[in-house]
């Protein structure tokens, strides 16, 4: 896979590395959101923010361990996202298996019918996720061959602030498409738009915090990572100084794609009345 993505002598070891310690997350990837969003859509929400806050705290907390304390380098970086995807999902899992236990949903309830028209509003979440992963792909193609190895190294710690930051606009996201879907069925209008615009103002506002948080604190984080004398120092820093107006455009993309998910949600559920 390290080949296939473009990597080349030692930055292909390290980028095989890497992917050897962050391919043991791929099971609690694919679990986690399933899980959380049935118990959100089932009054569980609660267990979103401290699944959320505990994915945070173990990723830092392993990512400072093994590639810090340890020196563990790219493949302690894989592991750490991968036991904090895998432990978070385990605490998730088990809060679903105390509230619903086994088999209390089989094959024969399924409304297979609907499925097509569910894949229908998935599929703007489908596009984003597909566009992220060929994002993903060519930029690791840039990085190994305009800057090395040392770009992978500063991408994973993006993806950490990625994981702990996006929760703000994610969660914005999710408010909203609670909130609105009732006002949405309801049909009262002037309270969806009033959420939406509420929803709006929030997001950019503490995006906007955190954002400037990010920029200012640079060098304090980078130092938690890196040494001045390594080559991922500087890239750090400049990360760190560019990569954060994502929070404000993410929250803001993720709030209109729910509008039109709830939209969607609708006209299916109400296509036979």
């Amino acid at each position: 896979m390290a080949e296939i993505l473009g990597a080349q002598g030692q930055d292909a070891i390290f980028l095989q590395d890497y992917i050897a310690g962050y391919s043991l997350s791929v099971i609690g990837q694919a679990l986690y959101p399933l899980l959380l969003w049935y118990l959100n859509f089932n009054g569980n929400g609660n267990i979103s923010k401290t699944s959320i806050a505990i994915m945070i705290v173990l990723n830092t907390g392993f990512d400072m361990l093994f590639a810090v304390h340890l020196d563990m380098g790219a493949f302690g970086l894989g592991l750490a996202t991968s036991i904090s995807y895998l432990l978070t999902c385990a605490y998730v899992f088990r809060k679903f298996l105390v509230g619903y236990g086994w088999g209390q949903t089989t094959f024969a309830t399924i409304r297979w019918g609907e499925l097509f028209e569910a894949a229908k509003i998935g599929k703007p979440s489908l596009m984003f996720n597909l566009g992220v992963t060929l994002k993903s792909y060519i930029m690791n193609l840039t990085l190994l061959s305009s800057v090395g190895s040392a770009a992978i190294m500063v991408m994973s710690v993006q993806g950490t602030f990625c994981g702990m930051l996006g929760a703000i606009p994610a969660g914005h996201a999710d408010a909203f498409g609670s909130m609105g879907g009732v006002h949405y069925s309801a049909k009262d209008r002037s309270a969806f738009v009033k959420t939406a615009r509420f929803a709006l103002k929030s997001c950019t506002i503490f995006s906007g915090l955190a954002m400037l948080l990010l920029i200012f604190a640079a060098d304090d984080i980078t130092e938690i990572y890196f040494l001045p004398t390594d080559e991922a120092w500087n890239i750090s820093k400049r990360m760190l100084w560019l990569f954060p107006s994502f929070l404000v455009l993410n929250g803001i993309f993720g709030i209109f794609l729910r509008a039109y998910n709830l939209k969607e949600e609708y006209r299916t559920q109400h296509k036979d009345a």
